[in-house]
Parts: structure tokens; C-alpha cells; sequence
């Protein structure tokens, strides 16, 4: 269950901006989206600058084999009957 890593990119936004009549791109680092392998499958880590202390695991999204629907079955209501021979589902609440 060794964890290798991959690859590091860098998370950025662009902002443009003209200087001397010329429009030019700085990139504000925001953070770094890291790439693991572990036990043949590929994850992701996302650190932002702004938040120091979270680190945000990306996985994809696979449904769980081990994991099934629950079957629902339609509850029987029970008949229960009063005086005069009406049934309690006739009730109007």
C-alpha cells in the first residue's frame, strides 16, 4: 500500500493588465493540485495557499460494488375495523 507520487501542478488564476500601452497576464498562485497512485489507482490532493492547514482529496466518482440498494418493499396497512363495518383507510386523515 505504497503511495507514489506523480506529478505537481500548479493552481493559478490570470489577471490582465496594461502596462506602457501593452496588455500583459500576471498568474496569482493559488495552490497546488497533487497527483498519487496508490495501490494502482490514481487520486488527487488539493492544497489552496489560503487555506493552510486543509487538504482537499480528489477521488473519482465510482459506485460501491459492495454496496447495494436497499429493497423497499410497500408496507401492508392493516384493516381495522370499527363500529358499523368501515374500514379505517376510509378516514379522511
Amino acid at each position: 500500500m505504497a503511495t507514489k507520487f506523480i506529478k505537481k501542478q500548479s493552481a493559478v488564476v490570470g489577471e490582465e493588465y496594461t502596462k506602457d500601452g501593452e496588455t500583459k497576464k500576471s498568474w496569482k498562485n493559488l495552490g497546488e493540485l497533487l497527483t498519487f497512485e496508490t495501490d494502482g489507482r490514481e487520486w488527487q490532493k488539493l492544497k489552496l495557499n489560503m487555506f493552510p492547514n486543509l487538504d482537499i482529496s480528489i477521488f473519482d466518482d465510482k459506485p460501491r460494488e459492495d454496496k447495494k440498494e436497499p429493497v423497499h418493499q410497500k408496507e401492508e396497512i392493516p384493516t381495522i375495523q370499527q363500529d358499523g363495518g368501515k374500514d379505517i383507510k376510509d378516514l379522511p386523515f
